[in-house]
This record gives C-alpha cells, structure tokens and sequence, in this order.
C-alpha cells in the first residue's frame, strides 16, 4: 500500500488482456504508474511456471499497449514462501 501511495500508481487485481486467441489471460497483480509498469505473477510452489507464465503476459502487455517496448518494465514472479 505504500508503493501505491507514494508513486501514485494504479493498482490491476485479476487485470484481463486480450490480443489474440494465443495471447490473452488475467495479470494477477498489474500496477502502472506514469513511468513504470510492475507486474507480479503469484503462484504457489512453482517459479518454473510462474516465469513461463510471466514471459508469455510480458510479450502480451507490450502487444496489448502497442508500444514496441515499455521501460522501465518490472516484473516479478512470487510464492507464499520466495
């Protein structure tokens, strides 16, 4: 909540995208402010898919904004325990 307070960002929950039939899915935490982009993919006990999954949501958001690349671009990939 700090993060959201302090640089004044959006905050997406559950954000749905759709490009294509291939590219489309929910962010599980999307948050934009006017110069950076975060997103964070939560799963539990698997980083290899979470990262997987977060590539695939990273080619599909620059796609979704139709910008040929967003920067600063954070992500992150998180689980109860890392």
């Amino acid at each position: 909540m700090d993060l959201i307070h302090y640089t004044k960002s959006e905050v997406r929950i559950e954000y749905p995208v759709k490009v294509s039939q291939q590219l489309q899915g929910y962010f599980d935490y999307l948050i934009e402010s006017q110069n950076n982009l975060l997103i964070i993919e939560a799963k539990q006990e698997d980083l290899n898919y979470g990262m997987t999954q977060l590539v695939a949501e990273m080619i599909t958001l620059v796609q979704f904004k139709n910008k040929p690349e967003l920067s600063p671009f954070i992500r992150a990939v998180t689980t109860e325990n890392i």
